[in-house]
C-alpha cells in the first residue's frame, strides 16, 4: 500500500472517529443535559467557527480551485469550445448540494429563511425547560422548525441534510494527489464537522430526544464524510480509460460544495450576529492565511504564468534549482529536504529487504542500484512522488525492461547512437517549455527504415533518457513528446511491426524513472488510426489520457507550445533544430565523452 493510499485511509478513520467523538460527548455527559453552556463556550465555539471558515476558504482558492482547473483544463485541451466547462462544472457542484438539501428541508416543514448564526445570542433563548427544533436548526446553521410538533424522523431528515455536503467533502480528501494537501483539507473539515456535530448533538440532547435517535443522528453524520473519501480513493485508484477526467470533474462537484460550505453556511451565519463582528473577521484572516507563507502563494502565483524564460538550461547538470520548481515539486511530488533524506534511506533498506525475498528483480535491483549515489536513486523516489514501495517497482520495471529487449542495449556504442540522433531520430529542444518540461521532437517525414531502424531509434531515445535525467529540474518537471505524422505513408505502417511498437510503450510507462507528461500527434493521415489501434491495447489508462492526437486542428497544440520555440516543420516559427549540435551537447565533441 502506498503512502499518499495510507494517508487517505488514516483520514477517513480519523475523521469517522473524531466526528464520533465530538458527537458523543454531550450524550454522554450529565451537565450538558442540564445547561445551555456559559456564554464564554459559546464565543469560544464562535470564533472556532469563524476560524473554521478561514480554512476552508483558504483550502477553496488556494488547493482545489487551482488543483482542479489545472487538471480540467488538461483533460479539456481537445475540446474547441468557448462555453466555460470548467466553471460550469464547479457551479454543477454548488447547485447540487443547494437543492439536495432544500429538497430534504422541504420535507420537514420549512417556515422560515436562514437568519441564525451558530450560536445565537444569550438571552434569546426559550423560558420553558424543552426546546425546540428552532434551536437544533440554528445550531446546525439552517432553517427553523418547531421540534414540539414533529417526530423523531423529522428530525433526522434535518441531521440528514445536514450530512449531504459532508460526502463532497470527503470527496475532496479522497482526490488529492500529495498527502500534504490530504492533510491540510482534512484538519478544515475535522474543525467544521466537529463544530457542528458537538452543537447539534448539545440540542439534540436538550430537547429530550430519545438516546437511540441521538446515536443514529450522529452516526449518519459521521459516515458520510468517510464515504465520500472512499469514493475518492476508488476513482484515483481505478484504472479506468476516462479515470482523469472522471477525477477532474468530480474535484470541481467537490470545489462548488467548499464554495457552498464557506460563503453559504460558515460565514453568514457567523458574521449575521452583530456580536464582536472585528474579532470574527480576525480569526476568520487567521484561519485564511495560516495556510501557506506569503513566500509560498507568491511561488504558486508564478507557477500559474511561467514563461519559457523562467527555467534553466535542458542540456547539461542544473546548477540550482529555480525558487518556484522547488516550490512545485513540494506541491506535486512532496518533496522536502528532509524527506528526500528520509526516502533514500528507506528506499535502501527496502532493496535490502525485498532482494531478501529472493525474488530475481528485486535481486537484479540490489546488483544494479545497491551501491549506486542517493541522487541516482532519487530520481526514481521523484518520479513515484515519493511513495518509496513504488519507487522500488519501478526500479523493478526499469531492470525487467534491460532483461526482456537486451538487444537495445548491445552495440550500445557511441557512434551508433550518435549517428542516430544526429540525423534527427529523435531532435530535442534546446529550449524548455513555459512548464519546464523538456520537449522530444519526431518528424516521421525522412524517416528510412532501413537506413535508421527502430532498434535503433528506440536506443537513441533511452540514452537520450539517461544523460537529460541528470538533471534535477528535468526530474521534477518531466517530458513531453511531439510527433508530426504529415509524411507517414503506408510504407511506414506496414514496415513497424506490432512488437517494436509494444516494445516503445514499455519504454514510455513504468521503465524509466521520468515523468512523461504528454504525447502530442500532429498532421496524421487517416490511415494512422490503424497503427494507433495497434498501440492502444499495450497502454495503461494514465498514458491513453496523456496522448493528444491533434491533427491538422491545432489551436489546443499552440495553447500548449508556444509557436516562437517550436521550429518551422513542427507549425512554429522558432529556429531548425539541428540533430549534429544536440550530439555535441549531450555528448560533448567527442564520441568518447559517451
Amino acid at each position: 500500500m502506498d503512502y499518499l493510499l495510507q494517508v487517505k485511509i488514516g483520514a477517513l478513520v480519523g475523521l469517522l472517529l473524531l466526528t464520533l467523538l465530538f458527537g458523543f460527548i454531550p450524550a454522554r455527559m450529565k451537565w450538558f443535559r442540564e445547561t445551555a453552556g456559559t456564554e464564554t463556550h459559546q464565543i469560544v465555539l464562535s470564533f472556532i467557527s469563524c476560524f473554521a471558515g478561514g480554512v476552508f476558504l483558504a483550502a477553496c482558492f488556494l488547493d482545489i480551485i487551482p488543483d482542479y482547473l489545472s487538471d480540467i483544463n488538461q483533460q479539456l485541451q481537445g475540446l474547441n469550445s468557448s462555453y466555460p466547462v470548467a466553471e460550469f462544472i464547479m457551479a454543477c457542484g454548488f447547485f447540487t448540494v443547494l437543492i439536495l438539501e432544500r429538497l430534504v428541508l422541504s420535507c420537514t416543514g420549512r417556515r422560515s429563511e436562514e437568519t441564525t448564526p451558530l450560536l445565537p445570542p444569550m438571552g434569546h433563548g426559550h423560558a420553558h425547560g424543552h426546546r425546540s427544533v428552532n434551536d437544533l436548526e440554528g445550531s446546525a446553521q439552517h432553517v427553523h422548525v418547531d421540534l414540539q410538533a414533529h417526530s423523531s424522523f423529522r428530525s433526522f431528515m434535518l441531521f440528514l441534510s445536514l450530512s449531504l455536503h459532508s460526502v463532497f467533502e470527503g470527496l475532496a480528501i479522497g482526490l488529492q494527489t500529495t498527502d500534504a494537501k490530504v492533510l491540510e483539507i482534512c484538519i478544515a473539515i475535522l474543525v467544521h464537522k466537529s463544530i457542528i456535530v458537538f452543537s447539534l448533538s448539545v440540542k439534540l440532547v436538550q430537547s429530550a430526544i430519545p438516546p437511540l435517535w441521538v446515536a443514529i443522528y450522529v452516526s449518519v453524520f459521521a459516515i458520510m464524510s468517510p464515504i465520500g473519501i472512499g469514493v475518492g480513493i476508488g476513482v484515483s485508484e481505478a484504472q479506468v480509460q476516462a479515470g482523469a477526467l472522471i477525477q477532474a470533474v468530480l474535484e470541481g462537484l467537490a470545489a462548488g460544495t467548499f464554495i457552498y460550505i464557506t460563503f453559504l453556511e460558515i460565514l453568514p451565519h457567523e458574521l449575521n450576529s452583530p456580536e464582536r463582528q472585528l474579532l470574527k473577521v480576525l480569526f476568520i484572516l487567521t484561519g485564511t492565511f495560516r495556510k501557506v507563507s506569503e513566500e509560498e502563494q507568491a511561488l504558486r502565483s508564478k507557477l500559474e504564468h511561467l514563461t519559457v524564460k523562467d527555467h534553466g538550461p535542458v542540456f547539461g547538470p542544473c546548477k540550482k534549482l529555480p525558487d518556484h520548481t522547488v516550490q512545485k515539486a513540494k506541491d506535486e511530488l512532496n518533496e522536502t529536504e528532509e524527506k528526500k533524506v528520509s526516502s533514500v534511506k528507506e528506499l535502501r533498506s527496502l532493496i535490502k529487504e525485498k532482494a531478501g525475498e529472493r525474488d530475481d528483480l528485486s535481486v537484479d535491483v540490489r546488483e544494479k542500484f545497491g551501491d549506486k549515489s542517493d541522487s541516482l536513486l532519487l530520481r526514481f523516489i521523484r518520479a513515484r512522488k515519493f511513495d518509496v514501495a513504488r519507487a522500488h517497482e519501478l526500479m523493478k520495471g526499469y531492470v525487467r525492461f534491460r532483461r526482456d529487449y537486451p538487444e537495445l542495449f548491445e552495440n550500445m556504442t557511441p557512434e551508433a547512437v550518435r549517428s542516430t540522433i544526429e540525423a534527427g531520430y529523435p531532435r530535442i529542444l534546446s529550449t524548455r517549455d513555459k512548464y519546464g518540461r523538456v520537449v522530444l521532437l519526431f518528424n516521421i517525414e525522412n524517416w528510412d527504415l532501413e537506413e535508421v531502424t527502430f532498434d535503433e531509434t528506440l536506443r537513441a531515445y533511452c540514452v537520450i533518457l539517461e544523460k537529460l535525467l541528470e538533471n534535477e529540474e528535468t526530474q521534477i518537471n518531466g517530458f513531453v513528446l511531439i510527433e508530426n505524422f504529415k509524411g507517414f505513408t503506408m510504407q511506414h505502417a506496414s514496415g513497424i511491426k506490432h512488437t517494436e511498437l509494444k516494445k516503445m510503450v514499455d519504454m514510455l510507462q513504468d521503465s524509466f524513472p521520468a515523468r512523461f507528461k504528454a504525447v502530442h500527434v500532429i498532421h496524421q493521415p487517416w490511415y494512422f488510426t490503424t497503427t494507433y489501434n495497434v498501440v492502444k491495447p499495450f497502454m495503461k489508462s494514465k498514458l491513453l489520457e496523456r496522448v493528444f492526437v491533434h491533427g491538422d486542428e491545432l489551436d489546443a497544440y499552440f495553447r500548449d507550445f508556444d509557436a516562437e520555440i517550436l521550429p518551422p516543420d513542427f507549425d512554429g516559427k522558432g529556429p531548425n533544430c539541428n540533430g549534429k549540435e544536440t550530439a555535441i551537447k549531450l555528448f560533448g565533441s567527442e564520441d568518447t565523452a559517451l
